[in-house]
């Protein structure tokens, strides 16, 4: 699996799962069309708060994440919250949640 920053171009493909991901017993609000719009935006902007990303394997796109970054009083430092991360269905338990985790964990060591 390749992590990837989202794109335009990936636009379709993060909604669909966004969409189905919301749906889901993990979700606790159903969300709308304009917040997954709004969100995806977001990511594939200029937005320092918001940063996504798409997990790929071979040409497809098999899941999505997004992250939001924060200042933590409690730690006097910067964190980072995991927003959404969701996999296609027959990708679930083969390790790639956390390959995301580590390439998080080491991208933002503290």
């Amino acid at each position: 699996m390749n992590i990837c920053p989202m794109r335009e171009q990936d636009r379709k493909a993060v909604l669909d799962m966004m969409r189905v991901f919301y749906r889901s017993p993990a979700v606790l609000t159903n969300g709308s069309e304009e917040i997954f719009q709004a969100d995806v935006d977001h990511c594939i902007g200029e937005d320092p708060f918001l940063e996504g990303f798409v997990f790929r394997e071979d040409d497809s796109i098999i899941g999505y994440a997004m992250i939001a970054k924060s200042f933590s009083t409690e730690f006097g430092k910067h964190c980072v919250w995991i927003e959404d991360l969701y996999l296609v269905p027959e990708k679930c338990n083969k390790g790639y949640g956390s390959q995301f985790l580590s390439y998080i964990h080491d991208r933002f060591p503290d």
